[in-house]
């Protein structure tokens, strides 16, 4: 069987599908509900809070496994221009970022942004999200029973 192969300057990315969930936060305004739980940036150069939540998010949902991992994001020049993004923090900065950040009060701001989320898109309506749909029946003893009324 032939193949054929040809030189191309098209940008190529396997991160396609990650672009779903980027468009999903810029939908329900995700980066400037971040902004406003957090205070500005120390100086005029210095990135948004967004800019690192969504950094690491995208990261996390990409399957990077340490912070270096950022310049795999930072190399793929057709994801950027989907993302529609510039530049991201470097590996230090996202450090520095998180050190400052990152304790109790950090994770309260994110947490009432993700409140706020979830009261208006369920509002109220007694919905359950349910983040990890797996069930694992077990006939143990020591099995406590799930929202779903089962061992």
């Amino acid at each position: 069987m032939p193949v054929k192969l040809e030189r191309t300057d098209e940008r190529l990315t396997r991160r396609t599908g990650l672009i779903l969930v980027n468009r999903f936060g810029d939908k329900i305004n995700l980066a400037q509900k971040i902004d406003r739980a957090f205070r500005q940036p120390g100086s005029n150069r210095g990135f948004e809070a967004s800019h690192y939540v969504l950094t690491i998010t995208e990261m996390l949902i990409d399957g990077a496994t340490c912070l270096e991992d950022v310049r795999l994001f930072e190399n793929d020049e057709a994801y950027k221009a989907m993302a529609e993004v510039r530049h991201y923090p470097t590996s230090d900065a996202i450090g520095d970022w998180l050190r400052r950040h990152g304790g109790g009060d950090g994770e309260q701001r994110l947490w009432s942004v993700i409140s706020s989320l979830m009261q208006t898109m369920v509002g109220g309506s007694g919905l359950t999200l349910d983040i990890d749909g797996t069930l694992i029946e077990a006939n143990k003893g020591d099995a406590q029973m799930t929202y779903k009324d089962r061992i």
